[in-house]
């Protein structure tokens, strides 16, 4: 029963984020940091643009029950929203996790507030709310299975996909 209530939900906010193409890639263990951008427009320009995204946007992890970001977060999305302000073609899905505990409709909104937090940091600093896109998986996907303090810290997440022209460039960062 519980699993027919997290499906549903799952499709629920599927249908919410009709933006939402594919699913996501953990770059960290598929792509191992390549940047692999696809069609016509995979212009060296771009390549390097989104090796440059890549290797500063790293997950933000959040405290307990806390959508507040971190200075070293801080650091990171200022430095990526300028990557961004300069490349004008890039757009970043953010994507919003939470940790086991709590309910399900709980751990999606705290993943759509930690979205929502990223953005909302990146927007600040000069890149426009346009190509910025949040969705949550609350729990559904988690990083480290366990039920620990250790596993936990790493579902509590934020991860970013890169995108252009609602395409998918590569997939979430490490």
């Amino acid at each position: 029963m519980q699993r027919l209530v997290v499906l549903s939900v799952a499709i629920a906010v599927a249908a919410c984020n009709p933006g939402r193409r594919t699913p996501p890639v953990d770059i960290g263990t598929e792509l191992q940091g390549q940047v692999k951008p696809h069609g016509p427009s995979a212009d060296p320009d771009r390549a390097a643009a989104v090796q440059e995204l890549l290797e500063n946007f790293r997950r933000v992890h959040f405290a307990t029950d806390s959508s507040s970001l971190a200075e070293e977060a801080k650091v990171a999305l200022t430095a990526n929203a300028k990557i961004l302000q300069a490349h004008t073609d890039l757009e970043v899905e953010v994507q919003g996790h939470a940790d086991e505990r709590g309910t399900v409709d709980y751990n999606l909104a705290l993943g759509q507030r930690r979205a929502r937090t990223v953005t909302g940091w990146i927007q600040a600093h000069g890149v426009p709310e346009s190509r910025l896109h949040t969705i949550t998986y609350g729990e559904e996907l988690p990083l480290v299975a366990g039920n620990d303090e250790r596993a936990w810290s790493k579902n509590r997440r934020a991860e970013f996909r890169i995108t252009a022209g609602g395409r998918s460039v590569i997939g979430t960062t490490e």
